[in-house]
């Protein structure tokens, strides 16, 4: 090897060990949340982990003593001491080192520990409800309306969610729950409200913990009365008027409004991953002599799979009134905005469409699954599903020039103007064509990155024509697609 080494591995005798981690260097707007949660958020570290440089790691000698450690860290005492050591800072590896942490008798250790496990045990069964969780196991909706079971286990096989188990606490018991069953009849708005009581009913508890967290830390430590009313004084920012708030809006819930587009979040998923080569029109079109179902057509039919025949129009109702449009419409238009920013700019699900060569609404659109992806997917695209609507434009001017060669004079440019029109419609998806065909071939492009590798790998998967290598990610593999403009401009969004 030739030159200098610049860095190495550091702690690795640390490595795979439980411990605890904290984010040091995170966004502003991150460190003003913090700031107002007067409270530094460590987490665990789960056992065959590493830290890392922005995840900073603790790790103590023995492994009970996580538990009790992770109490005092995330208590007000422990954010006290933080800001007096780096003031309006997350603490780096130093003054995280330089924290007094008292050493809590046994029962004290047992209190804070039990107290640690709810809060990490009841926040890491709501995340079963989170699509893009590693926990994941169905959204929050369908676990209201079909009812908890304990068989259920999280979906995405992934290695942190190898050993999770339902917990004992009574608050979780209640948070999920527990012997509650719907009638066949129940409102979809209904069930929604519900997911939104049961979130309240998780941030109340957590509060509650971390005030008994509070309260005992306070007393490990022998702050007095005074002092911690002068503690509890220096960090207070609430409003005037903030204790008159409404319960639900001092704790930070998500609407039901937002329950119900991840139920047909979830489903679309679902319809993304039966298809077989992962690629389904926005709306029912014919391929041949086939009729291929579009995607909310898919979603509705599993509406109808979930809550029964004789509810779905009160169902279409109820959806259509929280979309502000038809579910169709809702998947065409919005959908892959949502999921961009639901999988925080890395979507799994990518639609290709025509609406960056025309105004108005697009002539073609489909989508295609990221995990399913391969250097078949682009001519598939284009040969079996933009081909029929290529053609039928095509066929449609090629009429209208027929008919024009036989109407009379007086009649001759009212035949026009629909040769107009329909040249117009032609052109589009003749100039998406031709994107997906540049695609196919050897190319470069330039891409905004400050990382040399994204160039790199985007160079390296064009030089042949577009073929895609999902090991180097959404990042690179999208880049071609949009600069190509076959992807809506919330595509653009995909960065870094």
């Amino acid at each position: 090897m030739e030159g200098k080494l610049l860095s190495r591995p550091q702690n690795v005798n640390f490595y795979f060990l439980l411990g605890i981690v904290w984010s040091c260097g995170i966004q502003r707007s991150q460190l003003k949340k913090v700031q107002g949660l007067k409270r530094i958020p460590y987490r665990l570290l789960p056992t065959d982990c590493i830290f890392g440089v922005a995840a900073q790691g603790i790790i103590p000698k023995k492994e009970e003593d996580n538990w009790w450690l992770l109490s005092i860290l995330c208590s007000k005492v422990a954010f006290c001491f933080s800001g007096l050591i780096v003031p309006d800072k997350m603490p780096g590896t130093g003054p995280c080192a330089n924290l007094p942490i008292a050493k809590p008798a046994d029962d004290e250790k047992n209190k804070l520990e039990t107290l640690a496990k709810e809060a990490y045990s009841i926040l890491r069964e709501w995340d079963t409800g989170n699509e893009s969780s590693t926990g994941f196991i169905m959204p929050w909706l369908l676990q209201v309306w079909r009812g908890f079971s304990h068989d259920w286990k999280p979906v995405t096989k992934h290695p942190l969610a190898r050993d999770f188990e339902w917990c004992k606490f009574d608050s979780a018991k209640e948070i999920r729950g527990e012997g509650k069953r719907w009638i066949k009849e129940a409102s979809i708005i209904a069930l929604a409200n519900e997911c939104v009581e049961r979130e309240l009913k998780l941030k109340k508890r957590l509060d509650e913990i971390q005030n008994a967290i509070d309260d005992e830390v306070y007393r490990i430590y022998d702050v007095s009365e005074e002092d911690r009313r002068l503690i509890e004084e220096e960090l207070s920012t609430a409003e005037h008027g903030e204790e008159e708030k409404e319960e639900k809006n001092r704790y930070e819930v998500m609407p039901a409004e937002e329950h119900v587009k991840r139920l047909l979040s979830y489903f679309g998923l679902e319809v993304m991953k039966e298809d077989e080569d992962g690629i389904v029109p926005v709306s029912d079109m014919f391929l041949g002599t086939r009729k291929e179902p579009g995607m909310a057509t898919r979603v509705i039919a599993k509406l109808v799979d979930e809550f029964g025949e004789a509810n779905l129009d009160r169902i279409e109702t109820e959806l259509t009134k929280v979309l502000k449009m038809s579910i169709e419409e809702w998947f065409a238009k919005d959908f892959f905005e949502y999921h961009t920013t639901l999988y925080r700019l890395r979507p799994v699900i990518w639609q290709f469409s025509s609406e960056r060569f025309r105004k108005g609404k697009p002539a073609f659109g489909c989508f295609s699954s990221w995990h399913k992806l391969d250097e078949d997917t682009i001519p598939k695209v284009r040969q079996l599903y933009l081909k029929p609507v290529f053609e039928a434009s095509r066929m449609e001017v090629e009429n209208i020039k027929a008919k024009l060669s036989k109407v009379a004079v007086k009649t001759k440019i009212e035949v026009e103007n629909e040769l107009e029109s329909a040249l117009t419609k032609y052109e589009e998806p003749k100039a998406f064509d031709e994107a997906l065909e540049y695609l196919l071939k050897p190319h470069e492009i330039k891409v905004t990155s400050k990382s040399k590798w994204v160039k790199e790998k985007v160079k390296e998967i064009t030089q042949d024509g577009y073929k895609p290598e999902r090991d180097y990610g959404v990042r690179v593999n999208i880049e071609p697609l949009k600069q190509a403009g076959i992807m809506p401009k919330t595509a653009d969004r995909v960065r870094g």
